[in-house]
């Protein structure tokens, strides 16, 4: 019995792996070029250095996410990339000192932002009861109701204290 063919990869695909090969490829190279500059120019300071090495981890990290088959397009390992890369490159911003009183509005700024974070951890949390199959609720009620049926009610009403050990 012969082994069942591989459905063909279309064109499209292809290119768009090729043309993935060729983008990642040409940032790997563009970085090289920009640390040997950093080399030349002897102006490799110990944040900036500090900063090349977690851009290698970050390197790292994205090839253990391909060794283990995670995307660094979509889900969850690929926003903790992004956001890990985003940061690499802003880096520590220059924050202005100011010698003034905070004004009101900007103290409410850190409410302001998480409120919405917490709205959408709220709609998550009770869609996603609405969104459990009632095959599963049930099983949860009949796994808690086993629990108390254990235990006589009439023990319950008289047991101010657990027993004492024997």
């Amino acid at each position: 019995m012969k082994p069942p063919k591989a459905q063909p990869v279309s064109k499209v695909r292809r290119l768009l792996r090729v043309s993935g090969w060729i983008a990642a490829l040409g940032l790997i190279l563009f970085h090289a070029w920009l640390f040997a500059g950093r080399l030349r120019e002897a102006s490799l300071t110990a944040e900036s250095l500090l900063r090349w090495m977690f851009g290698a981890a970050l390197l790292a990290l994205a090839l253990y996410f391909r060794r283990r088959g995670l995307s660094l397009v979509r889900g969850r390992p690929a926003i903790v990339f992004w956001v890990l890369a985003l940061l690499l490159h802003l880096g520590p911003l220059p924050v202005p000192a100011i010698h003034e009183p905070v004004p009101e509005l900007m103290s409410l700024l850190p409410w302001g932002l998480a409120a919405p974070l917490f709205a959408a951890l709220l709609v998550h949390r009770f869609a996603s009861r609405a969104t459990v199959p009632q095959w599963a609720r049930e099983l949860r009620r009949a796994i808690h109701s086993a629990r108390w049926n254990a235990v006589p009610p009439l023990a319950l009403r008289f047991s101010p204290r657990p027993p004492p050990a024997a």
